[in-house]
């Protein structure tokens, strides 16, 4: 969950409010939550890290560990070509 972010924008009035003030301050006690800030810092240093080149197949948590909450299905090799080749054909559809 990425609380501030747009994704509740579709939702109720109310809930968009807890989404964009509420949630950000709660993120940092809740599991597997974060913020846009805390996960882009985790990810500029997984691009960068010399320490991790090589390594794959690694889901890695919001404080930069090993994440121990990875759903089994998230490495089903026929779900993640079917995620690319959908994710693909949506961008194709936006040139």
């Amino acid at each position: 969950m990425m609380a501030g972010t747009g994704l509740a924008r579709t939702a109720p009035r109310m809930l968009q409010v807890l989404w964009r003030h509420v949630l950000p301050w709660l993120a940092r006690m809740l599991p597997d939550t974060s913020t846009p800030e805390r996960s882009g810092k985790i990810a500029a240093w997984i691009v960068a890290s010399k320490d991790l080149e090589g390594l794959s197949g690694v889901i890695f948590s919001f404080d930069g560990k090993p994440s121990r909450n990875v759903w089994d299905k998230v490495f089903d090799s026929e779900i993640g070509r079917s995620v690319m080749n959908d994710s693909m054909e949506l961008l194709n559809t936006l040139r």
